[in-house]
């Protein structure tokens, strides 16, 4: 969530990791992330309440003792993420990923309250899933018709070397969307290296948009409506044959 920039000043960071610092003992900074806004439809440059430097303070990660659950905070920014780690235990899936975003606003909320600050106002909602998925035994990068449906390239007979790998990006607008919101899906395959001999398909899915409101119950009804999107394309794009490998139903 990407809300008006608050008037933040270092142990103002501090204290909001004091608040959730029993479930995320762990932490570090990282470069804060610019604003940015899915810009189809009208202008919203201008649109959103204070101008704050957030560059001046760094994107704090509060992580959790398993290493797993991330929660990144900056004066425009609030972010909750489930990772992949080695020694790591199965997709905790999206409610509970919900869950820990909702505590952690309330736990913002807290502190803003508590301060003085204005109050917050979001402005722009993103949620992205991040799929590692493992080429199928003797399959190359280039076999990209193996993951996604209809994407197996034809060619002509003045070419016949085929290519080593594909990389594909997607995008449309959404058809159902929360009232007032403003949302667009994104799509993006790309092959990775995932071990020394273990190569992989990076399928990410995006919604990033505006919602309906601007207050917190548009922005998990945003939420919510971008997770339902997110599944039924996930399903839609994918073949058979890897629905089969995973065990999936259509």
């Amino acid at each position: 969530m990407q809300f008006a920039a608050l008037p933040l000043k270092a142990v103002d960071i501090g204290a909001f990791h004091a608040l959730i610092e029993e479930d995320y003992p762990q932490s570090m900074d990282v470069p804060p992330l610019p604003p940015t806004f899915e810009t189809v439809g009208p202008d919203f440059g201008s649109a959103f309440g204070i101008n704050v430097r957030t560059d001046l303070l760094p994107r704090s990660w509060f992580i959790s003792s398993d290493d797993e659950h991330v929660i990144q905070f900056q004066p425009d920014r609030l972010i909750a993420n489930w990772r992949v780690r080695p020694a790591g235990g199965e997709y905790p899936r999206y409610p509970e990923v919900r869950r820990r975003f909702v505590s952690a606003y309330d736990a913002l909320t807290r502190l803003v309250h508590r301060r003085g600050y204005p109050d917050i106002v979001p402005n722009q909602c993103d949620l992205t899933y991040f799929n590692k998925v493992p080429l199928p035994e003797g399959a190359a990068w280039s076999d990209i018709h193996q993951l996604l449906s209809g994407m197996e390239l034809q060619t002509g007979p003045e070419w016949s070397d085929g290519f080593e790998d594909y990389q594909l990006g997607l995008g449309r607008r959404l058809l159902r969307q929360p009232q007032g919101a403003l949302g667009r899906l994104f799509v993006e395959c790309r092959p990775i290296q995932t071990g020394p001999t273990q190569k992989a398909w990076a399928l990410n899915i995006t919604v990033r948009g505006r919602p309906g409101g601007d207050n917190f119950n548009a922005v998990l009804e945003f939420f919510d409506t971008a997770h339902v999107e997110i599944v039924n394309c996930f399903t839609a794009i994918t073949t058979d044959t890897m629905h089969g490998r995973w065990g999936r139903q259509r």
